[in-house]
């Protein structure tokens, strides 16, 4: 019943014309707006806190080296870096 009640859109009759309104939340967005948005900020909290502690992981429980570790972090780096690369051509 609550499923049905979050996409429920709303058949309002004025001066004979129906038009419809979807519910929407504080701020005037809709539900889905607001669910996609929370969506994206736990994403963007898990990789930050994945990004901090995969160091860690590899030293600790892997047995990398620090040399390892560098190596690892740079090639990461430097892959985002030739994939951005295009990017800010200008054509």
């Amino acid at each position: 019943m609550v499923h049905r009640a979050l996409f429920v859109t709303l058949a309002i009759v004025m001066d004979g014309d129906v038009t419809e309104q979807r519910r929407t939340r504080p701020g005037g967005l809709p539900r889905g707006i607001w669910v996609l948005g929370f969506v994206s900020m736990f994403m963007d909290i898990s990789s930050e806190m994945i990004h901090g502690l995969l160091p860690v992981f590899l030293v600790s429980v892997l047995g990398a080296t620090t040399e390892m570790v560098g190596l690892i972090e740079g090639v990461g780096e430097a892959t985002a870096s030739i994939c951005a690369a295009p990017a800010q051509l200008e054509i």
